[in-house]
């Protein structure tokens, strides 16, 4: 994992360099040990970096290759964080009914699996979809599922933030249904 770890590392301080040459160390030596959770993470964090760069397709790519492998050993809380993921991407590249089915199919498997604390930033993002589309209705009621699970002050306050934002908007426009 040191591979992984120096290449997320580089990430974050803008060596993309030195990011793509440990992650892809990282990747040959999952490769070899047969670590497939490893790998898909590897995967994973190239999407992120792709997507960062607003490089969509590519993004997407790497998402559905962490995804084949999550699927594949049946890592139910791995499925979800990438459909998570894809959700996120379909959001910032517009694509929002695209954004609300992975986001629906993250909440899905989150529930099913038992895991609720997970849920805070999916309606978080569900309700910023809502926003986007023009469901007032349905963003107040996403922002304030992720009030009531959020477990930080910042999600909370930032959730209630967008609760009193969608509230506003309604008030400047009242032909905007709530």
């Amino acid at each position: 994992e040191i591979f992984q770890n120096i290449g997320l590392f580089s990430r974050e301080v803008k060596d993309y360099d030195t990011f793509f040459s440990y992650t892809q160390l990282a990747l040959n030596l999952y490769e070899k040990q047969k670590r497939s959770r490893f790998q898909a993470m590897a995967y994973r964090n190239l999407a992120v970096f792709w997507l960062e760069q607003t490089q969509y397709d590519q993004a997407l790519g790497w998402y559905k290759k962490s995804l084949e492998i999550m699927e594949s050993f049946g890592d139910q809380v791995g499925i979800a964080t990438v459909y998570q993921d894809i959700g996120i991407l379909h959001s910032k590249a517009g694509n929002l009914v695209e954004a609300k089915a992975h986001f629906q199919k993250a909440v899905e498997i989150f529930i099913g699996e038992g895991y609720p604390d997970q849920l805070g930033k999916i309606w978080f993002d569900y309700g910023s979809v809502a926003l986007k589309l023009g469901e007032l209705s349905e963003a107040l009621t996403y922002y304030q599922k992720a009030v009531n699970v959020y477990d930080s002050p910042k999600g909370k306050g930032d959730a209630l933030h967008m609760i009193a934002y969608v509230h506003s908007h309604y008030q400047k426009n009242p032909e905007a249904s709530i």
